[in-house]
């Protein structure tokens, strides 16, 4: 975070310009191990913060226990752009307060935060069946776009991260089924294996990318 703080600081910019953030950090699937972390990159947003996708990673370079990316966005002559946040009723939650959203647009550009299969008290919701879960999160990924009057047809990039194999049959089987949420053709989309999710019982993360319609 210290290292991305510097990288924004170099093109006029700071951590509160943060529109997206997507980290992967050494974790076994357990609430420990993703609370940590969240606590952690929490104390550098203020509220409400960027979007954010958290993910275990099954393996990281030696030595290393992070990895983060971001998107930052600021207007051409330099001035903070204005942010509109989801406004969203009867929502999911974490199991921890933190300073992230469901979603926030800034200029022509949406950006979703991960949807997982979680209640308002952040209790996982059918946990260990992947298309119910799947079911959820792009569900939660319609209402949030059409908080800012979008469709899941206006997605433009969207990823999945979801518990099995990197076989064929899985990978198609779950593709045709997020496939179904759109009208095709549908923007870009790609699904990844990881053996493990942030909490227990979870089997799936969808995170999106979408543009608003003039």
């Amino acid at each position: 975070m210290t290292h991305l703080k510097q990288i924004l600081e170099a093109f006029g910019a700071d951590l509160n310009d943060t529109v997206n953030l997507r980290t992967w950090y050494g974790g076994d699937g357990t609430r420990e191990a993703w609370e940590r972390a969240a606590r952690q990159r929490a104390a550098y947003f203020t509220v409400p913060g960027p979007a954010v996708s958290a993910l275990p990673a099954p393996s990281l370079p030696e030595g290393n226990m992070t990895r983060i990316d971001a998107w930052a966005m600021r207007g051409a002559n330099g001035s903070r752009l204005t942010r509109t946040y989801a406004n969203i009723r009867d929502a999911w939650q974490w199991p921890l307060d933190l300073p992230q959203v469901a979603g926030l647009q800034c200029g022509d550009m949406v950006f979703v935060g991960q949807q997982v299969a979680l209640n308002a008290k952040g209790q996982p919701i059918a946990p260990g069946d992947l298309m119910e879960q799947t079911r959820r999160a792009m569900t939660s990924t319609r209402t949030v776009l059409a908080s800012f009057g979008l469709t899941l047809d206006d997605m433009v990039k969207q990823n999945s991260f979801y518990q099995g194999e990197a076989d064929p049959e899985t990978i198609v089987n779950n593709q045709r089924y997020r496939s179904s949420f759109y009208t095709e053709p549908a923007g870009a989309s790609t699904g990844v294996p990881l053996p493990s999710f942030p909490l227990e019982g979870l089997m799936v993360s969808v995170e999106t990318v979408a543009m608003a319609r003039h």
